[in-house]
């Protein structure tokens, strides 16, 4: 019996999915290597990809980094795969986990390393690094809406 797997499960980079916020409104991200994703800042009414949008410069208004558990089955669609310009942007910006009980030192991610630093100076303008699940990230997604934190993405063409 093969097992469901969701959709962002090892997705590519450059891999572009709408994901279900509610039934008339979907999200956008674009996976950076490494299953890191943007998430656009835009929201639309049907899973179509956003073609209007400057895909060497997106409107990525948060970096988070996936993880598609096989009972997750939160409605994504794949949308295809649009390359990055270069390698070096396939990589999504570096973000740092805080110190914990367990390790007492900032742990810094980038292209897909993790390294120790106990400086606080090193992580300074880094975002704090997230991992998500597709329903966490659907979630999200409806609070920043809510907030007035996304902009509605007209299909024909520019934002409303």
């Amino acid at each position: 019996m093969p097992s469901k797997r969701h959709p962002f499960w090892q997705a590519r980079e450059g891999a572009v999915f709408a994901i279900a916020i509610s039934p008339d409104c979907w999200g956008f991200v674009r996976f950076y290597r490494g299953l890191s994703m943007g998430v656009l800042s835009i929201v639309g009414s049907t899973p179509s990809l956003p073609t209007e949008i400057d895909w060497k410069n997106p409107p990525i208004g948060w970096v988070l980094t996936s993880f598609a558990p096989d009972k997750d089955m939160t409605e994504a669609k794949n949308l295809g795969t649009i390359p990055f310009a270069s390698q070096e942007s396939a990589w999504g910006p570096p973000c740092f986990y805080p110190p914990d009980v367990i390790e007492n030192c900032y742990k810094i991610h980038n292209r897909g390393m993790i390294w120790k630093t106990t400086e606080a100076k090193d992580v300074e303008g880094m975002r704090l690094c997230r991992t998500v699940t597709p329903a966490q990230l659907a979630e999200f997604l409806r609070e920043r809406l809510a907030a007035g934190e996304l902009k509605r993405f007209n299909e024909r063409g520019g934002t409303l």
